[in-house]
């Protein structure tokens, strides 16, 4: 274990309300626009929001929710906006591009959530890639992603195939997919889809149930974020709460990708659940933006 790679550890509360929104001081003004693109016919709903003033090209970073989520959702505590929205003005004020979106099958973007595969997530974000390419006032040398639990294994499988990648984030990343959605959806389910293939319904551990193909399932054993992150070598952030009960045991599952990632890399460990305590307060969710904006400015500028 590479313990050099343990950059910051924050286990407590005190800790992160010094470090809340020193980085996100407001240079310029965000600006938002609904966008879309086509990934194999279907259309990709999403948010571009850009720091207006700023005439040159901008770095940008992609925003990738979570399983069953979608670019909006997460209301933080105390406000009226998702996680995204938040990240993505923070990060506009700062001067970067943020392009948040729904995978297709989530939230306003085409398709059947029941179709949902991690390759077919992964071939969204590439396609996402090339959208702010051709917009003009990004800088393609300066692109980066930040995923969050499912989107975190995403991003970095995204990292491994894309080198237009320079610098990712991984929020409470799911690190070995059997583990956690054996655990999440339920083992039986899991058997289950590998005998018939077929759409199958299961249970969610945090209660009520879903929908999903079988080859969802079946990805499990065929996609491996931990194997992908190997053959990724820019920078890598990983940010995690010791108290997740869906992706865990914490820190452990987030040490797993810098084991196994050969470049740059830091860890961040805070005292919290899978999505920061967001719900319930601020100051860690504040802290994280701020140490992951100083990062990509740090590792794309």
């Amino acid at each position: 274990m590479k313990r050099l790679s343990l950059w910051l550890l924050w286990v407590s509360l005190a800790l992160t309300v010094s470090y809340a929104n020193t980085a996100s001081a407001a240079i310029f003004t965000s600006l938002e626009r609904e966008v879309s693109f086509c990934v194999r016919g279907q259309t990709v709903r999403g948010v571009l929001t850009v720091p207006a003033e700023k005439d040159a090209s901008s770095p940008a970073i992609l925003l990738l929710h979570g399983f069953l989520g979608h670019q909006n959702d997460l209301r933080v505590y105390g406000t009226t906006d998702g996680l995204y929205p938040i990240v993505a003005r923070c990060f506009a004020q700062a001067g970067l591009v943020t392009l948040r979106f729904d995978f297709r099958g989530s939230g306003e973007s085409d398709g059947n959530w029941e179709e949902t595969t991690f390759s077919r997530q992964i071939l969204d974000a590439q396609a996402a890639v090339d959208f702010l390419i051709e917009l003009g006032n990004v800088n393609p040398e300066k692109i980066g992603a930040i995923g969050l639990s499912q989107g975190g294994l995403v991003a970095a499988c995204l990292g491994a195939r894309d080198d237009r990648i320079g610098s990712i984030a991984l929020w409470s990343p799911v690190a070995i997919p059997i583990h956690t959605y054996g655990h999440l959806l339920g083992f039986q389910t899991l058997e289950k889809a590998l005998l018939v293939d077929e759409t199958l319904t299961s249970p969610i551990s945090w209660g009520g149930t879903t929908r999903l193909n079988s080859a969802f399932f079946r990805e499990m054993f065929e996609i491996d974020p931990l194997a992908e992150i190997a053959s990724y070598q820019n920078p890598l952030l990983v940010a995690v709460g010791i108290e997740d009960p869906i992706v865990y045991p914490q820190p452990e599952s987030g040490e797993l990708f810098l084991t196994y990632h050969p470049g740059e890399e830091a860890l961040l460990v805070f005292s919290c659940d899978h999505i920061f305590n967001l719900f319930s307060e601020r100051a860690i969710l504040d802290a994280l933006i701020d140490e992951t904006l100083l990062w990509f400015l740090r590792t794309l500028e």
